[in-house]
């Protein structure tokens, strides 16, 4: 019987020991700009993702530290173990390879691609067809979905700042702009555009689900299901509704 009782002591131990050492190991977190989920500012993530990462930190009493990188320096970050966590990815196969995605995703809504028009006219685009009639902003580098991204009929004027966009949009100079629909919303908050655009009738993509993300070379990963169920519950109690409403002013 003893034996038995100095095992489970010695298991109990082993266990408090193990998960101390990866607590005490920092989580690092990649960080690239997309708003209003990730603004990076400083080195630190900011926006609703920002916020939801120094919410689990602070639950589990973790100390986060950030990888800035471009997105797709991010994600070899990720394959190589370098980082420890990401987050608004889409779930594709080639990086459940090295990624193990938290489920289920954390949001699902204002994740589209739509266009933009000034206020009263978003019956001008009612179908895909309708866009060849109008001169559309897009940025430099960007691209939204395949058929508007591949066809050159559209008349398009790229800029290098959604902001620009928006700018010339209120000042009559394009017809409509594209982006995805919870960063547009965002923009127009906080640039004070409320009440002078409106979305188009037709929506060209679906909203897909963004998800956070563990590198599986991360030592985290031997606390993922802990890290998942902090998310679920964050979720759970309706903290990410609210902070789309603090950051697109809805």
């Amino acid at each position: 019987m003893m034996d038995v009782k100095r095992w489970l002591v010695f298991c109990i131990f082993t266990i408090n020991v193990f998960t101390s050492a990866v607590w005490s190991k920092e989580l690092v977190v990649a960080t690239s700009e997309f708003s209003p989920w990730k603004i990076v500012e400083e080195g630190e993530l900011k926006g609703i993702d920002g916020e939801l990462i120094k919410d689990i930190a602070s639950r589990l009493g973790l100390k986060i530290k950030y990888s800035e990188c471009p997105f797709k320096r991010c994600l070899a970050l990720m394959k190589s173990g370098l980082v420890d966590i990401m987050t608004g990815l889409l779930k594709r196969s080639d990086r459940e390879v090295y990624i193990q995605y938290i489920e289920p995703y954390y949001v699902n809504k204002k994740t589209s691609k739509i266009f933009y028009l000034l206020k009263g006219n978003g019956h001008l685009i009612k179908k895909y067809e309708d866009i060849y009639r109008l001169k559309v902003g897009v940025k430099i580098g960007v691209r939204y979905f395949n058929k508007f991204d591949e066809d050159s009929k559209i008349k398009k004027n790229a800029v290098t700042d959604v902001i620009q966009n928006l700018r010339m949009l209120e000042a009559g100079r394009i017809d409509a702009i594209v982006n995805t629909e919870s960063q547009g919303d965002y923009l127009i908050h906080k640039y004070g555009f409320q009440g002078k655009f409106e979305k188009a009738v037709f929506r060209p993509t679906p909203d897909v689900p963004f998800y956070f993300g563990i590198s599986k070379k991360s030592d985290y990963m031997k606390q993922f299901d802990l890290i998942q169920n902090t998310l679920h519950q964050i979720v759970k109690e309706g903290n990410v509704e609210v902070l789309m409403k603090k950051y697109m002013g809805e």
